[in-house]
């Protein structure tokens, strides 16, 4: 399996909507709403595009599979502590094959090429496994629990685990 993390380009948005237009994926992240418009994502990508080139401060690329097709999202940002946090999600018909696990290795690669070595931190809610293991695979140790919200579920969630990277 070859992943490769690159710029979306405009003729990909509309994939990028079918992917994260799917409540089990919207719902584990912080920020992307459900149902979510396909305006929604064009304005996301465009916005976050133009923070990378501005300052750096958001970086998101796609996940590619060998095939060239869009599976995913990654993407790292500022964290409360001054550090750089990661975040991602796979489309749901690629759940379950290692894609999570290889783009979280590429996208660890890419933070530290632009510079951060420092912490890299990872915040997952409680009721997702799956990226817990992920993240625990990468190297990420658990740190402690603490609450977050999701633009797709009401209200706050009352648990997020938090993992931290060692430099």
């Amino acid at each position: 399996m070859k992943l490769v993390l690159k710029p979306i380009p405009k003729e990909d948005y509309a994939r990028f909507h079918e992917l994260v237009n799917d409540f089990d994926v919207a719902r584990m992240t912080a920020t992307i709403p459900f149902p979510v418009t396909y305006e929604f994502v064009e304005k996301r990508l465009d916005d976050r595009r133009e923070l990378e080139a501005k300052d750096g401060s958001i970086v998101e690329r796609g996940i590619y599979n060998d095939q060239g097709e869009l599976i995913g999202n990654a993407g790292h940002f500022p964290h409360e502590s001054g550090g750089r946090e990661i975040g991602y999600f796979i489309g749901r018909d690629f759940w379950g094959k290692g894609y999570a696990t290889e783009a979280g290795k590429a996208l660890i690669n890419l933070v530290r090429e632009q510079g951060h070595a420092g912490i890299i931190y990872g915040t997952v809610a409680k009721d997702n496994p799956a990226s817990m293991r992920v993240l625990e695979k990468l190297g990420f140790i658990q740190v402690g629990e603490g609450s977050g919200t999701s633009a797709a579920r009401p209200g706050e969630i009352t648990k997020h685990n938090k993992y931290e990277l060692a430099p």
